[in-house]
């Protein structure tokens, strides 16, 4: 569950599952704390066989509940809530870990008209090869409804230009300009959005990788 924005529910997942955790824990400890009588008759029939006044055992066990597991959910939450933001940061900003000794080696590489750090981004972000990408592009014919720089012929304006579509907020107009929604609406456009004029090409889920991977570097 903790495993980011790509993982099985994200980091906001486990800070409001953590803090809706606290929130009904510490409630359920201020009230045996407080509690006039005993709750449970079972402890009341045993407390006094092991020496203990049952109210007072069951108002010590509130209070336990209530501020020192109270203090470890906080904790807890404002590890996970800083942990959110630092992974928000990394993904908002470009790699900066490649040696800069690669650089020459990247640029070298097919398709390579983008920034040689913004290709590693969009490969990383994607788990996709932008220059296999660039060729998927040119095999399904998307330059027929689109324009695509860095394409040869794909100058076309049936559908919307994909200049700088990773600087873009929405990607067909409402889908959040993310890699999961990009790929998925390249590869089954109509399961996103119905009606679409966007077709489905039959795009394996590594191809849509890789066509998601050199998008992403038009920046």
């Amino acid at each position: 569950m903790i495993h980011g924005r790509y993982g099985r529910a994200g980091y906001g997942a486990a800070v409001a599952n953590t803090n809706a955790t606290a929130v009904h824990s510490e409630a359920l400890g201020a009230l045996l704390t407080f509690a006039p009588r005993v709750w449970y008759p079972l402890y009341a029939m045993r407390s006094p066989a092991a020496g203990l006044n049952a109210l007072d055992d069951q108002r010590l066990a509130g209070l336990l509940m209530w501020i020192p597991f109270g203090v470890i959910f906080l904790l807890l939450g404002l590890g996970l809530f800083a942990a959110w933001l630092g992974e928000a940061e990394r993904r908002a900003k470009p790699a900066s870990w490649i040696p800069l000794v690669l650089l020459p080696v990247l640029l070298a590489l097919p398709g390579a008209g983008c920034n040689a750090s913004d290709r590693a981004y969009a490969e990383e972000i994607t788990r996709g090869r932008a220059d296999a990408g660039r060729k998927d592009i040119q095999r399904y014919g998307c330059g027929s409804c689109h324009r695509i720089p860095g394409i040869s012929g794909a100058d076309s304006l049936v559908g919307p230009s994909l200049e700088r579509i990773a600087s873009r907020v929405y990607i067909a107009g409402h889908l959040i300009n993310e890699p999961d929604a990009m790929i998925g609406w390249i590869r089954d456009p109509r399961h996103l959005r119905s009606p679409t004029a966007m077709p489905a090409l039959g795009v394996t889920e590594q191809e849509g990788r890789d066509i998601a991977a050199y998008l992403y570097t038009l920046k």
